[in-house]
């Protein structure tokens, strides 16, 4: 009998922690955290949400600006890079996100939870031609507007910018591969919008809505957002070479590949508050956020916009559809001195006459 008790103990006692960790849990109060950004300012999107939440669950919430305090915060947001740099721990999380991310193909192994996935898009205000390469971008010239609109502001963004480009994130710049970005970004510079470069996202949006550039560059979830309007929009243009790291030659592109970088993402310090990113997550909530907040916020994959498909540019579905395939890790950030040094090289308006043909035949 006794033996019959203990393994019956033991059932319930796994039977208990199992249903425990597929619930959401929530408790009175939610602390949340904040680590801000120089280019986009996501607290008024957590300050509404977090009124949704709290006046649904009737709790209490408030949230401040994270400052060598992460330990005292339920849930921190941020961008993923940012996030990453606290304490990765493995934990066990409701099968309610569970489900979510695999139904968009992303891997969780610790308690960072990325809520977005951004891949470079060049839009414009006016119906245009297909942008090829960036050496066909290169010399893009209008006598009118600006060719492209652009920011410099963050280093961490440029450095996405510049893996995107190279079909790498573990570049040097001393390498081939590099040196021939920088002449094609040099080429760029001469047609670029100088009045926003340090400026942030909303002062870009501004540029773009007073039709300044030919061209602005945004992450993808800016098509999604309800008062966003555009006549075409394409992925970046990239290299019509890639460099082949093995053989050591530059091999002629077959498609633009959309590289993908997580962003603003939520860092779980306990379960006792999960609920709300378990809110966050929900289907409707997911595509009111793309739709009423202005912050870029991009789908995982075309999983989240499958109800509203039908209403979305095929060839947006075909880079949700891709976009999560080429997902690149969030290994650089470049240090003030020598993004600044970087940023320089790319302004000074020397060794232009080399041509990118050339480049390409003599290395």
């Amino acid at each position: 009998m006794i033996k019959y008790f203990k393994i019956y103990f033991f059932i319930a006692f796994l039977f208990f922690f199992s249903v425990k960790a597929e619930e959401c849990f929530n408790q009175s109060q939610l602390k949340i955290g904040l680590i801000e950004n120089e280019f986009i300012d996501y607290k008024h999107y957590l300050y509404y949400e977090l009124g949704k939440y709290a006046s649904k669950k009737g709790i209490e919430f408030e949230i401040n600006i994270v400052n060598n305090n992460p330990n005292e915060f339920d849930i921190i947001f941020g961008e993923h890079n940012e996030l990453l740099k606290l304490n990765q721990n493995k934990i066990n999380y409701p099968l309610d996100i569970e489900k979510f991310y695999k139904n968009n193909s992303i891997d969780i192994l610790y308690n960072t939870f990325p809520l977005d996935l951004d891949t470079f898009l060049i839009v414009s205000r006016k119906d245009t031609k297909k942008i090829n390469t960036i050496e066909e971008f290169s010399i893009y010239y209008d006598p009118l507007k600006y060719t492209m609109g652009m920011s410099l502001k963050s280093p961490f963004i440029f450095s996405k910018f510049i893996s995107y480009n190279i079909d790498n994130n573990n570049y040097n710049f001393q390498e081939v591969y590099s040196e021939s970005l920088l002449i094609h970004l040099k080429k760029i510079y001469k047609n670029l919008n100088k009045n926003i470069l340090y400026s942030d996202f909303l002062e870009i949006m501004s540029s773009y809505e007073n039709d300044e550039n030919i061209f602005t560059l945004f992450s993808d979830g800016v098509l999604l957002n309800k008062n966003f309007n555009y006549k075409y929009f394409q992925l970046f243009p990239q290299s019509r070479y890639q460099w082949d790291k093995k053989d050591g030659i530059f091999n002629k592109r077959q498609n633009m590949t959309p590289y993908s970088y997580f962003g603003f993402s939520a860092y779980i310090n306990n379960t006792k508050n999960i609920d709300f990113l378990c809110y966050l997550i929900k289907e409707d909530v997911r595509l009111d956020s793309f739709k009423k907040f202005n912050i870029q916020l991009s789908p995982l994959s075309d999983n989240e916009v499958s109800s509203i498909s039908k209403n979305l540019p095929n060839k947006y579905i075909e880079i949700l559809k891709k976009k999560k395939n080429y997902i690149m890790e969030d290994k650089i950030t470049f240090n003030k001195s020598f993004y600044l040094d970087l940023i320089g090289n790319i302004i000074e308006e020397e060794n232009l006459e080399k041509e990118s043909d050339d480049f390409y035949l003599n290395n």
